[in-house]
């Protein structure tokens, strides 16, 4: 009785400790992503955004 009792704790500590690590690597694969996603971002809208800008510009220029 005492061993099935060691076993069923020894099961339940193996399964948090697996769940605490889960969510550790989902926590931390998704931090990367998200600061990768605001870098990527950041970078297409500076990008796009200049390139937005110039071309709006140049169709808002008065014919000469």
């Amino acid at each position: 009785m005492k061993r099935k009792y060691s076993d069923f704790f020894s099961t339940i500590l193996l399964l948090t400790v697996m769940i605490l690590l889960f969510v550790f690597v989902l926590s931390l694969l998704s931090g990367v992503w998200y600061c990768i996603g605001i870098s990527f971002a950041a970078y297409v809208l500076a990008l796009g955004g200049s390139h937005y800008y110039e071309f709006s510009y140049d169709e808002q220029l008065p014919p000469e």
